[in-house]
């Protein structure tokens, strides 16, 4: 959309408007004060930002929990057996080939 060559009404309000404000703004000598505080915000040293860098985690310690680092140990330690497992229940540690008892009208399963 192309711009309109003659102004509207509400343009000609608007820059009436902004001729107002800074006609008030000197009045006060507020003009004066806001460009000494923007020449002194200017002035300040701006800090420079730290290039990016990639981190190379390879090199570094990875971070790990006491309980991760016991249960690493008790694998790969060689006094314990195979058999050994982190269940607290000694139900399911052994193989059953006998049926269980059956249920109502169910069949009986077997645990393989």
């Amino acid at each position: 959309m192309g711009k309109l060559k003659c102004k509207s009404d509400n343009e000609d309000l608007r820059n009436a408007r902004i001729l107002e404000n800074q006609a008030r703004l000197e009045s006060l000598g507020i003009h004066k004060t806001l460009s000494d505080l923007r020449s002194l915000t200017s002035s300040s040293p701006k800090c420079e930002r730290r290039k990016w860098t990639k981190r190379v985690y390879e090199t570094a310690f990875l971070r790990r929990s006491d309980r991760l680092k016991r249960i690493s140990s008790v694998e790969s330690s060689t006094q314990y057996s195979n058999n050994l497992s982190l269940r607290r229940s000694n139900r399911l540690k052994e193989i059953s080939t006998e049926p269980v008892k059956a249920v109502g009208n169910k069949p009986p399963r077997l645990f393989l």
